[in-house]
């Protein structure tokens, strides 16, 4: 199936997820995932849009994208390699884990990172922050 010309009015949902699900955010949030993904699962689209498409607050889609990484209903990966020029970090995508976290990455080009590490966002100094110090 080539991706661009992917006009299907479906999309594909873990089955091993539905039970896990506790709230309409995280349905929601799951589904907009879904929606957007490749059919390898990989997803590139940023929480404001998801929130976007799912009705809800961007901080409610965070909330439920931390839990669905707790969960290992998804994986969040970062190409490997240096950003391109004038950017600071490569693009973040989410990995849908279709048979849990057995699920193959889908390229040797990309690594998985863990929730709330952002490579390259602080730059490493010596300021250690307090007053006047």
């Amino acid at each position: 199936m080539n991706g661009l010309n992917d006009q299907r009015l479906w999309f594909r949902m873990p089955h091993r997820a539905t039970s896990k699900l506790r709230t309409a955010a995280q349905w929601k949030t799951l589904a907009a995932i879904s929606v957007t993904s490749s059919w390898p699962g990989i997803c590139f689209a940023s929480q404001q849009y998801l929130a976007d498409l799912s009705g809800l607050q961007q901080s409610e889609v965070s909330r439920a994208l931390k839990w669905l990484h707790e969960q290992q209903v998804i994986r969040l990966l970062l190409p490997k390699g240096r950003p391109f020029p004038g950017r600071w970090q490569r693009s973040n995508r989410m990995q849908i884990l279709w048979e849990g976290e057995q699920t193959p990455l889908v390229s040797d080009k990309e690594t998985e990172i863990e929730w709330g590490s952002r490579t390259g966002r602080w730059p490493t100094h010596s300021y250690q922050g307090g007053l006047g110090g």
